[in-house]
């Protein structure tokens, strides 16, 4: 929300194949730059402090991707030129089908 206009859209989509479900969030706000997105992925992977982005200690996305590997399951984003999809993919549980 923070890269999109007001009134702007905001697209939200689940989708599932064969081992997997997919929730996307999609932006169509201004195209990130390479080294902005560059540095959103390295936060996936090391928790930043607040010194090294004082509007944001990158806590939330590093957080969120160590929930999703302790589930078997990854966070991602990939980047328009109209925005940006983040996602979190999860395998399908198949436990019930054992009852």
């Amino acid at each position: 929300m923070k890269y999109t206009e007001d009134g702007s859209e905001i697209k939200v989509s689940v989708k599932a194949t064969k081992d997997a479900v997919r929730m996307s969030v999609r932006d169509f706000g201004p195209m990130m730059s390479l080294k902005e997105y560059r540095l959103l992925l390295d936060e996936m992977e090391t928790r930043k402090t607040v010194r090294t982005r004082p509007e944001s200690s990158g806590l939330g996305i590093y957080v969120a991707n160590q929930f999703a590997r302790a589930m078997n399951g990854r966070i991602g984003l990939i980047r328009h030129r109209d925005g940006l999809t983040f996602y979190v993919e999860m395998p399908i549980s198949r436990q019930l089908s054992l009852i």
